[in-house]
């Protein structure tokens, strides 16, 4: 659409919205941390975001939170 892609900037924005409540940015970082998109890769800080999501009513963010914390509970048995 002739917008160039700034991650770095897209990351900051998400983070300020997240730290401002916003659980769409919450349930957004954690599926950054979560693929290593922009950041590394981060399975507990995808955890903490998508839970922060789930806790403010996001169901994308619950979902997210239900799914990751089981896959990596069966990976670690």
């Amino acid at each position: 659409n002739g917008v160039e892609k700034n991650i770095t900037e897209a990351l900051k924005l998400l983070h300020e919205a997240a730290d401002r409540g916003n659980t769409k940015a919450q349930n957004l970082l954690g599926e950054c941390y979560e693929k290593g998109e922009g950041v590394e890769m981060d399975i507990s800080e995808a955890l903490k975001r998508y839970k922060s999501a789930a806790d403010g009513g996001n169901s994308d963010g619950a979902n997210n939170y239900q799914r990751l914390s089981q896959q990596t509970t069966a990976e670690s048995v």
